[in-house]
């Protein structure tokens, strides 16, 4: 099983796809917020990264350096997007679907570990044999690592922690690796 369930809530700072806080009180239904305090604008910046991809042909692991435009701090969600397509279109590049995205991200300062929370679990619905599953795993998780400056990645599918196909990620999260990391123009 490549899944460990946890229930653990953190105090920290987090993401979410939408990045909006929404506040309910239903003991106030006749309030009428003041408009002139209430800003619709976003924050959109360039921001330079490095994005991952394993190849299925020659099982090697690839780095494109690029940029994404991230939206009120939202640089997971960008750098998802950016696994949403292969490099130069490419089709030997394992990407993922963009039915599957992140529910929440977390880095946690004291541990230093990034802990990203998935929608689902694409690895099962993927049907992918075990070199590519790896190889498409270690490929996020660096993405994520290289890009916090963190070597410790948490991965989630919903509550359910990814432990690696074999289940051996026992401590909680999945290590960075760049060793054999071949770069691409």
């Amino acid at each position: 099983n490549n899944t460990a369930s946890t229930e653990e809530n953190s105090d920290d700072a987090v993401l979410t796809n939408n990045n909006s806080f929404v506040e309910s009180n239903s003991s106030t239904p006749n309030v009428t917020p003041d408009k002139s305090t209430i800003s619709s604008t976003t924050n959109t910046v360039n921001r330079n990264c490095r994005v991952f991809y394993f190849n299925k042909v020659d099982l090697k692991t690839y780095c494109v350096d690029t940029n994404v435009k991230v939206t009120d701090n939202a640089f997971v969600t960008a750098l998802t997007e950016k696994l949403y397509e292969a490099p130069n279109n490419n089709s030997n590049f394992i990407t993922i679907s963009k039915d599957y995205g992140v529910k929440s991200a977390t880095l946690d300062y004291s541990t230093n570990v990034l802990t990203v929370v998935f929608n689902s679990n694409f690895l099962d619905e993927m049907k992918l044999n075990d070199t590519d599953s790896k190889g498409l795993m270690a490929a996020i998780v660096n993405t994520y690592g290289y890009n916090y400056q963190v070597n410790k990645v948490a991965v989630y599918f919903g509550n359910d922690l990814y432990t690696g196909l074999d289940g051996t990620a026992e401590a909680g999260y999945s290590t960075v690796d760049y060793t054999n990391i071949l770069k691409l123009d």
